[in-house]
């Protein structure tokens, strides 16, 4: 009897220590599942339904796709789905890139895009227009989304609509007609931006644009038959509006080798020059960030009144000053 008793209770003990050491691998296999967990995200993209458009969720917030981002490509009726954490979901803004040649707008289809553009949404929200993307540029100039979203509804006469919603599927023929015509704005921001302008430039371009050349033509816009309608209307208002110049003087310039860059194109005074002006013409609404890319031989030269928006006229008051630049003195010492 003993000797039975003492074989059970060692069995126990080899069982208890096996569950034991089960219990610490499965507390590494606890610590793996407690890693966060991909999960399934899907939305809309939209002009009209746009297919074939590059979709990732920005998680470093710079508005340009890196590698290891989440991303999808939309499909023929312009859903997408990307998997990401539910941390990333919730802190990180979807942007879509509508690629020039290769993206398709339903509302003309078999047509790729002659021009890209990018379109981008509140963080949280996963359908991108258009009208998600003026929304959104507001909340890049300070606005709560709640804010931002009834301001959009105001200025564009949508009191009716959900901007941040579908609105071809609710079918409201003026959210349609109006966002054809800011996507015809965002082409634009497009082509007058550098490979380097970043999407929060791009977003105070659009607020800009839309101030000046959508909002006084919204009974235009949305009376038009159809969205491409609508967008060609605005385009003619932009290529028939008058064209502003940009650029200021300049004081102490000596040395060689001055660049100074508005963001699209760049400017090259010589020594001596007292002022500049960058060659292309910008329309009303557009904005400009005049810097310094490169300084000239031996001096410092620093810009005043760089940034701002074309509000009707040329820009002439930015200033560049010249002052030469510290160096060493120094020599030899004997004895």
């Amino acid at each position: 009897m003993y000797r039975l008793i003492k074989n059970i209770s060692f069995s126990v003990l080899i069982f208890t220590l096996s569950n034991c050491g089960g219990s610490g691998g499965g507390g590494g296999g606890g610590s793996a599942s407690n890693s966060p967990q991909n999960q399934s995200s899907s939305g809309v993209v939209l002009d009209g339904y746009l297919s074939n458009a590059h979709v990732f969720l920005d998680l470093n917030g710079n508005g340009v796709y890196d590698s290891g981002e989440p991303e999808a490509t939309t499909n023929s009726s312009g859903n997408y789905t990307i998997n990401a954490t539910s941390s990333q979901l919730a802190s990180s803004s979807i942007v879509v890139n509508a690629i020039a040649g290769t993206t398709i707008d339903q509302s003309n289809p078999g047509v790729p895009l002659t021009s890209g553009y990018v379109l981008t949404t509140p963080v949280g929200n996963t359908t991108v227009s258009p009208l998600t993307t003026q929304v959104a540029a507001k909340v890049a100039s300070g606005m709560s989304v709640s804010a931002a979203t009834t301001s959009v509804q105001t200025e564009l006469g949508l009191t009716g609509v959900n901007v941040l919603s579908d609105y071809v599927a609710s079918g409201s023929s003026a959210a349609q007609n109006t966002a054809a015509a800011i996507a015809t704005v965002l082409q634009s921001v497009e082509a007058q931006s550098a490979s380097n302008t970043s999407l929060m430039s791009k977003l105070s371009s659009l607020r800009s644009n839309v101030t000046a050349n959508i909002i006084p033509n919204l009974n235009t816009i949305k009376n038009a038959a159809t969205p491409i309608l609508a967008a060609s209307t605005l385009s003619s208002i932009t290529q028939n509006s008058p064209t502003y110049s940009v650029g200021g003087s300049i004081s102490g310039l000596t040395g060689t080798g001055l660049v100074l860059s508005d963001g699209s194109q760049n400017s090259y005074p010589n020594p001596g020059s007292t002022t500049f002006t960058f060659s292309s013409l910008k329309s009303s609404g557009n904005t400009y960030h005049v810097t310094v890319t490169q300084q000239p031989t031996n001096q410092i030269c620093s810009v005043s009144n760089g940034s701002g928006a074309i509000t009707n006229q040329s820009i002439t008051n930015i200033s560049i000053v010249c002052t030469a630049s510290s160096g060493l003195l120094g020599g030899t010492i004997s004895g």
